[in-house]
């Protein structure tokens, strides 16, 4: 989808993450399409969230929701290249490329971090995001750089937005 603002040049958002929510445990019947992740509540930084493979795996994990009250939301695994985080603070942009160096989680354990050049769409995005919330002035966006060459927008945070210390 393209979006068009007074001056600046038309650029295209990225795909935005299908994510289904779930109230609870016993309202995940139909997945169908393996792998998934599924996060368990306010999961954040790499925690609350699991890898699923399959259907027998998710049935184990859902005898383990069942012993909380906590949401569900369920998305595609997608494998990636690289994360980016685009930072916004005020009239301040900065972007980062972060890769994982342990696991399918980007954001847990090792990893390095570098930031790169800001490009035009990168702040397009960062700006479209904060006006669909009334002009936030700190914000950041999480995305993935798919196997594809995909960027897809995973999630929107508007506090907490540095980056952990944990990288070499």
């Amino acid at each position: 989808r393209s979006y068009s603002v007074t001056g600046v040049q038309t650029c295209a958002l990225p795909i935005f993450i299908d994510q289904i929510y779930y109230a609870d445990y016993s309202s995940i019947l139909n997945v169908k399409n393996f792998p998934v992740v599924v996060k368990v509540g306010h999961s954040h930084a790499g925690f609350g969230k699991m890898l699923i493979h399959d259907q027998e795996e998710l049935s184990d994990l859902r005898s383990v929701l069942a012993l909380q009250s906590n949401y569900i939301i369920i998305e595609p695994f997608l494998d990636r290249v690289y994360d980016i985080r685009i930072q916004k603070i005020g009239s301040h942009y900065r972007a980062y490329k972060r890769i994982g160096l342990e696991g399918w989680k980007g954001n847990m354990g090792m990893a390095t971090l570098e930031e790169i050049p800001l490009d035009e769409s990168y702040k397009f995005w960062v700006d479209v995001c904060s006006d669909l919330f009334g002009g936030l002035d700190i914000l950041a966006i999480d995305a993935i750089r798919t196997t594809e060459g995909k960027d897809i927008i995973i999630e929107m945070n508007d506090s907490m937005i540095g980056d952990r210390k944990s990288v070499v």
